[in-house]
């Protein structure tokens, strides 16, 4: 599998589009802090733990940075993104939900959290 690009979203000071696809499986118990992500700019966040294909497409029109949490991003989903995307998050570990090598292609920095689930 293809190693991850090294995340580069250019001027820091520029308020980021951020979008959470699935936040509800991130937040299940609504505990979680979204105010960090809300530093950067906008955030939208969509509660929706599964959403289909067209809505993926939909929800990241316009953002910067998507975040996700175990959802496949089909690769014909993934190569109708609009330029506006540079950086996809997986909120958990691993890559087996994107497309890298495409995402590599369209410029898109495709990261992960390696230690999720490693106690601190």
């Amino acid at each position: 599998m293809d190693a991850p690009m090294e995340a580069s979203l250019g001027n820091t000071s520029k308020p980021y589009k951020v979008v959470v696809l699935n936040a509800g499986r991130l937040n299940f118990d609504h505990q979680l802090d979204f105010s960090p992500l809300a530093a950067l700019g906008q955030l939208k966040l969509y509660d929706d733990s599964t959403p289909q294909p067209a809505e993926i497409l939909e929800r990241v029109a316009g953002h910067d940075i998507v975040i996700t949490k175990e959802i496949i991003i089909p690769s014909e989903i993934l190569a109708a993104f609009p330029s506006s995307v540079k950086l996809i998050c997986e909120a958990g570990t691993g890559y087996n939900n994107h497309d890298c090598p495409l995402a590599r292609k369209k410029g898109i920095v495709i990261s992960n959290v390696p230690e999720y689930s490693t106690e601190a």
